[in-house]
C-alpha cells in the first residue's frame, strides 16, 4: 500500500460565508443537494485541514471552477497531494513504478444531478496509474467509482474518500 495522508482544505473565510449566504428553506430540489453536497465537502475539509501537521500543505484542496445560476457550484477541482503511482518507466519487465505527489482531478455535476443517469463525472487531469483509472485513449483519466451500485444517495464527500483509497491502493 501507498501512505498517503489525507485533508480537505480551503474552507477560506470567503467559501464559509458564501455558503452561510444559502438558506436550506429556500432551495428545493437540485439546488438543495447541491448545497447540501458543498456543506459536506466544506466541512470535512475543516475538519481534515484541522487535523493535518500543515495546514499549509494540506493533502487535499479544492477548488470551485463553475456555479450555476443560483450561485452553487456545479464543477470542483480536487487537488490530492500524496505519493501514487503515475506511470510505469522501462518497456521489458521487471518495469519500475514512476511516483507522483500532486494529482488533480475535476468533478462535474451535469444538469440532471442526482438522478440516476445524471451521476457526476470524475476525470483526473494529471497521471494516475490504476486499475479504475483510465490511464490513456480518449477517456483518459476518468475515474470509475461504479456509482449505479452505490445509488443517487452517493454523495461527493464519499466518492471524493473512495477516489483517496484508489490512491492508496486500498481499493480496486
Amino acid at each position: 500500500m501507498i501512505n498517503c495522508s489525507f485533508s480537505l482544505f480551503i474552507s477560506s473565510k470567503l467559501f464559509l460565508e458564501e455558503i452561510n449566504n444559502f438558506s436550506q428553506k429556500e432551495l428545493s430540489g437540485r439546488d438543495a443537494r447541491l448545497l447540501k453536497e458543498w456543506m459536506e465537502l466544506d466541512n470535512l475539509c475543516e475538519k481534515r485541514k484541522a487535523s493535518s501537521p500543515n495546514p499549509r500543505q494540506p493533502s487535499i484542496s479544492y477548488i470551485i471552477r463553475r456555479k450555476n445560476v443560483a450561485g452553487l457550484p456545479t464543477e470542483f477541482e480536487i487537488w490530492y497531494r500524496c505519493k501514487s503511482i503515475i506511470g510505469v518507466q522501462g518497456e521489458t519487465a521487471p518495469r519500475e513504478p514512476i511516483f507522483g505527489n500532486l494529482h488533480k482531478m475535476s468533478i462535474v455535476l451535469p444538469n440532471n444531478y442526482p438522478s440516476a443517469d445524471g451521476n457526476p463525472i470524475f476525470t483526473f487531469r494529471t497521471d494516475i496509474w490504476h486499475p479504475n483509472i483510465r490511464y490513456s485513449g480518449s477517456f483518459k483519466g476518468h475515474v470509475c467509482l461504479t456509482i449505479k451500485e452505490m445509488g443517487v444517495l452517493a454523495s461527493i464527500k464519499d466518492l471524493v474518500l473512495r477516489v483517496e483509497r484508489y490512491l492508496k491502493y486500498q481499493m480496486y
